[in-house]
């Protein structure tokens, strides 16, 4: 099956290029970095990431097979397959229509691997982001950015976000970006449209890319997208940190409980009143952020709050948001479930 490319050229870029990374090598165990800057060391004894990095998917996860896939070009590899219906389970989950993966993105985003794959010592030596390309490197350079590489492959569609993992294991990447908070949001961002995965090397030299294309219609009936979902259960009590850019420590640091976001479509309400809620009504300590207070939610269209401290096993939170949303008065209030550790 195929999906034709937008026609139209590109009218906006949005510009939030993101990597995520696991490197055990770091002293506090295993560890996410990203293009933003930081890093969790360089040890070149790093392999490829176990396979409980970044956490198994729980007991609510949606079976890929009982998903609509959405549409992958008839080239289609089993990774770029198994990277599509882990992408479309998130989103079918949380209430949105899925994406299709195309050709161009497909090339666009094998291609960067396999250069990162090819170069890795090139990439280590000169501290090059690994979004990036060098024509120096030689072989197989397509274009410095991502957005140009995309172009370079064919797309004509609106632009768009990188995101890179490093594991050449698709479940696991996304599992992994999913986790986060910077690197969840291409995944449930109401406007993805198009994605082309590529996987390449192994050990210290395995990467995953997922190129994106934006511009889907508003999805009827969704005002925003919420992670974890209404009702969801098995949430992580806790999260590491560690994503760079890393969002803004707990006063504690971290761990701090689990992400939870909401990604609206349209305009970011106003937000007077946030609360994380246990069983009995006591509110919970927690960090907040919004794109006014996040430089690098801006653009995003999502808040985000986790507790303070890792949250209890087996109970249920409820979320209470109130504000303005333009000059009309709005609530939002829903609920999830932790794992039993």
């Amino acid at each position: 099956m195929r999906r034709s490319l937008r026609s139209q050229r590109l009218l906006e870029i949005l510009v939030l290029s993101l990597i995520l990374a696991l490197a055990p090598a770091c002293d506090q165990g295993d560890c996410l970095e990203g293009a933003f800057g930081g890093s969790c060391g360089d040890d070149p004894a790093r392999d490829t990431a176990p396979a409980d990095a970044v956490g198994e998917a729980g007991d609510d996860a949606v079976p890929a097979e009982t998903i609509e896939p959405g549409q992958y070009p008839d080239d289609a590899d089993a990774d770029q397959i198994e990277a599509l219906a882990e992408v479309n389970a998130v989103r079918r989950a949380v209430g949105l229509p899925p994406v299709d993966q195309i050709a161009s993105l497909n090339q666009a985003a094998t291609a960067h691997a396999k250069f990162y794959a090819l170069h890795y010592d090139k990439y280590q030596s000169t501290g090059l982001s690994p979004h990036e390309e060098d024509p120096s490197f030689g072989e197989g350079f397509t274009a410095a950015d991502f957005f140009a590489r995309m172009q370079a492959k064919g797309f004509d569609g609106w632009g768009g976000f990188e995101i890179i993992a490093f594991y050449h294991n698709p479940r696991l990447a996304v599992a992994g970006w999913v986790a986060t908070l910077y690197h969840r949001i291409p995944v449930v961002y109401p406007g993805s449209a198009t994605m082309g995965y590529g996987g390449a090397g192994g050990g210290v030299r395995a990467i995953d890319v997922i190129d994106w294309g934006t511009g889907a219609p508003t999805p009827a009936g969704v005002t925003e997208v919420l992670y974890p979902w209404e009702g969801q259960t098995d949430v992580d009590v806790s999260w590491d940190g560690f994503e760079s850019p890393q969002p803004p420590p707990p006063p504690g640091g971290y761990p701090s409980g689990p992400i939870v976001t909401a990604t609206f479509v349209g305009a970011v309400p106003t937000v007077a009143s946030h609360k994380l809620l246990d069983p009995s009504g006591a509110e919970v300590a927690h960090t907040f952020l919004t794109p006014t207070t996040d430089a690098y939610l801006d653009g995003t269209q999502t808040i985000s709050l986790y507790a303070d401290e890792p949250l209890e096993p087996l109970t249920t939170y409820r979320v209470a948001l109130e504000g303005k949303r333009g000059t009309q008065p709005w609530t939002l209030e829903w609920s999830f479930t932790t794992a039993a550790h």
